[in-house]
């Protein structure tokens, strides 16, 4: 979560009207529906918010992206190679029933938040991944362990489950309300921001980011899509980050994106060849850049 959306004004936590897509060859297919323990899982991602995904790829190999939509429909089943799984959800009223699946520690934590909204959208992320990854490892909720966080608190199935399906790589990210959780055989990093301008937006792109994206930012004279651009390079690479399991640091100023069109990195920190990532985004406000869903498939056909 961005901290600077502070200055965000409320959004509504209705599902609007912007489709799924990423702006790539790789088609986007959702599956199900379903109503599960304190949020609802829908196929778009809200009006008002930002999300991006980043996966680790071998060379010359493309992604399909599916948003599911119901855990039943995951269950004992994997991503294959090739295709990212992303589960998106919004509120709803049934939190008091998810509680008990929780650690003592995710209830503590969710405890320590001081709003509302704030708690919901941690709660709900946890529980969005307990419910999906229960499924695909054929479990309870509650039953699910994680051994605590890696590298820049990316968090970490405990042992025994891991050695289950080791293959699994899994991530998750949370704003009011927004969250995802995105699911493949290779690293991933997913993010999710509420879309506002916010007085920081280039202080931060001069103090964090890559010298190009600073010079596209002021290239761009509409503030509107000025903002789209900020949380375009903000999720982008938050999601890579929470991929590779660094933090938001110094490291952030290696990266490099194209300002439009498909997701693409230009320049990459730690040896990657910029060609090995795969990325996808959606953001309020960049209508023109995505790609309309495909029709409906079931996972695992």
């Amino acid at each position: 979560m961005l901290i600077g959306t502070r200055h965000c004004a409320a959004l509504p936590l209705v599902p609007g009207a912007l489709p799924v897509g990423h702006n790539s060859p790789d088609t986007v297919e959702t599956t199900g529906t379903a109503e599960r323990f304190g949020f609802q899982t829908i196929c778009e991602v809200p009006a008002g918010y930002a999300a991006s995904w980043a996966v680790r790829a071998t060379s010359g190999q493309s992604f399909r992206t599916r948003i599911l939509r119901d855990p039943a429909q995951v269950t004992g089943i994997l991503p294959p190679e090739g295709e990212v799984w992303l589960a998106l959800a919004v509120p709803d009223d049934s939190m008091r029933e998810m509680l008990s699946a929780l650690s003592d520690e995710e209830a503590e934590r969710i405890a320590r938040f001081r709003h509302a909204p704030d708690r919901w959208s941690f709660f709900s992320a946890h529980g969005l991944l307990r419910s999906y990854m229960a499924a695909m490892l054929d479990c309870a909720p509650q039953d699910l362990r994680f051994s605590g966080e890696g590298k820049a608190g990316k968090p970490l199935l405990d042992p025994e489950f891991a050695a289950r399906q080791p293959e699994l790589e899994f991530n998750m990210s949370h704003t009011r309300g927004f969250v995802a959780a995105a699911f493949a055989s290779s690293p991933i990093g997913v993010d999710v921001e509420r879309v506002c301008p916010i007085p920081e937006m280039r202080d931060l792109i001069a103090d964090l980011m890559h010298p190009v994206a600073l010079s596209a930012f002021d290239a761009e004279t509409d503030a509107g899509r000025q903002t789209a651009l900020f949380f375009r390079y903000w999720t982008l690479s938050e999601a890579f980050l929470k991929a590779t399991g660094e933090g938001l640091t110094e490291t952030t100023r290696d990266l490099a994106f194209n300002a439009t069109g498909t997701p693409r990195l230009r320049a990459a920190a730690g040896g990657d060849a910029p060609e090995i990532w795969h990325f996808g985004h959606v953001s309020d406000g960049c209508e023109d850049w995505l790609r309309a869903p495909t029709p409906n498939a079931a996972i695992g056909q």
